[in-house]
């Protein structure tokens, strides 16, 4: 776990952002491959920030201060979730686009909506609380005290738009890293 606070933030970045970023150029060049990479590069990008995000959670949860329990054991369970629904998405996904033989039209709406819409609802529901104890536990660590959301936003808000967190908050995990 701890191998995400190690890296350095341009690594997150391109695991992220850059690879998608490129099979999105490869589409122009040659489709057929880019739609084959898709599944492969959601799965990359998805363990990259929810693995980041867990490790921020999970490692500097060993490092709050006397007295701040936040319940490490409730976050690994419900974070698992979102996970387990990306990887279920991914291969949903990727039984449309790569069997030909099927057509989007052909996917009952009703299996999306009774499914797919309340799964994915309840993983965007956990995310964000994910986001913020990851959020909390950080700020909490590096105060060296308890905290109120309000002195945690503007960690959140970068753990959320990581395109720009892996840039600010990274480096400081670094330190923090060095330090334990």
């Amino acid at each position: 776990m701890p191998l995400f606070l190690n890296l350095k933030h341009w690594h997150l970045f391109l695991l992220t952002w850059g690879l998608p970023l490129l099979a999105g150029i490869g589409i122009f060049i040659h489709i057929g491959v880019a739609l084959t990479l898709l599944p492969l590069l959601i799965i990359v990008s998805a363990l990259t920030v929810f693995g980041w995000i867990s490790s921020i959670a999970i490692c500097l949860n060993k490092h709050l201060p006397n007295g701040l329990n936040l319940n490490i054991k409730r976050f690994k369970l419900l974070f698992a979730l979102p996970l387990i629904y990306v990887f279920l998405l991914v291969l949903w996904i990727g039984f449309i686009v790569l069997d030909e033989s099927n057509s989007i039209e052909q996917i009952s709406s009703a299996v999306v909506s009774t499914v797919f819409v309340p799964l994915h609802l309840l993983s965007l529901i956990i995310i964000f609380w994910g986001i913020g104890f990851a959020a909390r536990t950080l700020k909490c660590v590096e105060k060296n005290q308890s905290l109120k959301f309000d002195q945690y936003t503007e960690e959140f808000f970068l753990i959320w738009f990581s395109f720009v967190g892996f840039w600010i908050l990274q480096p400081r995990l670094n330190k923090l890293m060095d330090q334990y």
